[in-house]
């Protein structure tokens, strides 16, 4: 019943800063299902990106990145305000998530934030050289990272030259 929809949408609001991470997500999917309203999903798309950075458990986080990736067809300006709490999900071990992170925001990427991206990425190439100990990412993460950043200097050239030496 569309009247009666307000009064859903009311409810999953609160239900969005439920303790119950399966709470929030569900919370945050249905509404992003019942409204396509600005409010609506970024409010979603932040519940997404709190249980992306606040939970351990690496099932949750790819879930988490699938729905922002979906997010990212109908809403990217949205997603374009959250990209860097979404590159803090760069600081799990596991490569899977943080290729499923690259692939989230690589697109979502403009010019007013891609030099903060781009210093982000370096950072973490940085912290690959410097702790050569992580094997369970290695070489990969960081080959990964380079290609990323050479994806930004070829679509964005202003920042081709801070990227150079990388």
């Amino acid at each position: 019943d569309p009247t009666q929809k307000s009064r859903f949408v009311r409810v999953l609001f609160q239900m969005l800063s439920s303790t119950s991470a399966a709470v929030s997500y569900e919370a945050a999917w249905t509404l992003v299902s019942l409204s396509s309203a600005p409010t609506a999903v970024r409010a979603a798309a932040m519940t997404y990106v709190n249980l992306l950075n606040g939970q351990n458990d690496n099932n949750v986080k790819l879930i988490v990145l699938m729905r922002l990736e979906a997010l990212k067809t109908k809403h990217s300006k949205i997603l374009q305000e959250l990209l860097m709490d979404i590159l803090r999900a760069l600081s799990s071990p596991n490569p899977d998530i943080c290729k499923k992170v690259l692939d989230v925001v690589v697109d979502v990427i403009t010019t007013r934030n891609v030099q903060d991206v781009v210093n982000v990425l370096k950072r973490e190439v940085q912290k690959t050289i410097a702790d050569d100990l992580q094997e369970e990412k290695g070489g990969d993460y960081r080959n990964m990272l380079i290609r990323t950043i050479h994806g930004c200097a070829v679509r964005f050239p202003k920042v081709a030259e801070s990227v150079v030496h990388v």
